[in-house]
């Protein structure tokens, strides 16, 4: 058997033996989903018994808000997901930036000439050659994948920080509101308990009664709510750092802290969000994406090569050492010069210009808008302190000063007491709003807010 043959029976055989055969799946994408997170859960066992015993995983008591903001981008599966994505779109840059595998090209072979020892053997190696930029074009495209994914990966940390910064706010304005709901719960109580009596004494009547009980179960019922709004904050804090949702921790931290920072000009803002939200990046990648799309079209328009060959033939007839062979191919833009391809990505590059331009207006709109309730809910509190404060002080002294002199009966002064717990109340909700406004300004920015004082003249 001629030495073509011999060696080519193997190659063959390794060839279909190391090539891969796909198997789809077809499974039912509910089932799959399943499996996943009786995974995801069996994992987290997995860990929480290595590092506590099988116990689930405390909380870090105390529990500050950037200790809290770290843990939980290290539990998220979601931001596991997005760096595994941006690593796969570092790896298609590296891919796209090499040169297309060499071809190895075997004569054919017919039966009747190999058994006659008339066979032909040609060998030849043929070299694929990219247009000039081609490669270039490609790698281009690939890194503006690789900005999106990147750009993915920053706005999901960007969600996290803001929901885990707002959930510990949150919690911390509960505890302060759930205070003073007890406060006012407490003071209709006694309200209620001294009206009932003076009932009894035919010194109120059966209406004065009836308002003062029901005044007290209402505050009562704002009181269980609250109880059940800061479990339901605490337990979804602690989840997002991974830690068992039933703990109770210590969080450190002042929500209540005034004045706050002063927020930069909305300039600043809009700026700041230019600089990091994600569809900032997609847009400006998606020019660039557009602008290598454009140049490789234009490529196609000219003559170039589609392969080079050289080759070795060997044969009966053909002297030792003359059997050299050459090939090579052109493509010839002949009946296609691309004239419509280039109409079309000239205008995907303009489009995505336009949506560069679209993508910043309406960010900048989104952070205006944040800004400008961000600013009216503190000046809101703001007001609160400065007006409703001192009278709330000065009605705490008052009623203190009357009950100690019996100037004024007790169920005066437990009236007076009262509203001054209300407005306590109110002071807190008003600023709860406020950190609720900032936590929505944290997301439209989606990156670090500076304070008024960094940002420089």
């Amino acid at each position: 058997m001629p030495r073509s043959v011999v060696c080519a029976v193997p190659c063959v055989c390794a060839l279909f033996f190391t090539t891969g055969c796909f198997q789809s799946t077809h499974s039912n994408a509910g089932d799959r989903a399943i499996a996943a997170y009786h995974a995801y859960q069996t994992d987290k066992a997995r860990s929480a018994e290595n590092s506590s015993g099988g116990q689930p995983v405390p909380a870090p008591n105390p529990l500050t808000a950037d200790l809290a903001v770290q843990l939980a981008k290290a539990a998220s599966p979601r931001l596991a997901e997005l760096k595994a994505r941006l690593s796969a779109a570092s790896a298609k840059v590296l891919a796209e930036g090499v040169l297309p595998n060499p071809e190895l090209r075997v004569s054919q072979l017919r039966a009747d000439q190999v058994a006659a020892n008339q066979a032909h053997e040609r060998t030849a190696l043929r070299v694929f050659i990219p247009r000039p930029g081609e490669i270039d074009s490609k790698t281009a495209v690939a890194r503006a994948a690789e900005a999106e994914a990147d750009a993915a990966l920053r706005a999901g940390q960007a969600e996290i920080e803001a929901e885990v910064r707002w959930l510990f706010d949150d919690v911390l304005l509960l505890e302060s509101q759930l205070a003073a709901s007890a406060a006012v719960a407490k003071t209709r109580l006694e309200l209620s308990t001294r009206t009932h009596a003076k009932l009894q004494s035919s010194e109120a009547t059966l209406l004065d009664d009836a308002l003062a009980e029901l005044s007290a179960v209402h505050a009562h019922q704002d009181e269980q709510e609250l109880q059940a709004d800061r479990k339901a904050a605490l337990a979804a804090l602690l989840v997002r750092i991974g830690a068992d949702p039933n703990a109770e921790v210590n969080l450190q931290g002042d929500a209540k802290e005034w004045p706050p920072p002063a927020l930069p000009s909305d300039q600043t803002l809009v700026e700041t969000a230019l600089r990091y939200r994600p569809e900032v990046h997609v847009a400006a990648a998606g020019i660039d994406a557009a602008f290598a799309r454009a140049a490789a079209v234009r490529a196609k328009r000219y003559p170039w090569f589609t392969f080079l060959e050289v080759g070795y033939e060997v044969g009966p007839n053909i002297p030792a050492g003359q059997g050299w062979t050459f090939q090579g191919g052109i493509d010839l833009p002949i009946f296609t010069i691309a004239s419509s391809a280039v109409d079309a990505a000239d205008s995907a590059q303009s489009a995505a210009q336009q949506n560069l331009t679209s993508q910043a207006v309406r960010i900048a709109g989104e952070v205006k808008l944040a800004a400008q309730k961000v600013r009216a809910a503190e000046a809101l509190v703001t007001d609160l302190k400065t007006r409703a404060l001192p009278v709330v002080d000065k009605a705490g002294q008052a009623v203190k000063r009357a009950l100690e002199t019996g100037e004024v009966d007790l169920l005066r002064a437990l009236t007076v007491d009262e509203r001054r717990a209300v407005m306590e109340l109110r002071l807190i909700v008003a600023t709860r709003n406020y950190r609720a406004r900032l936590a929505d300004l944290r997301r439209t920015v989606a990156g670090p807010i500076p304070r008024s004082s960094e940002v420089k003249p």
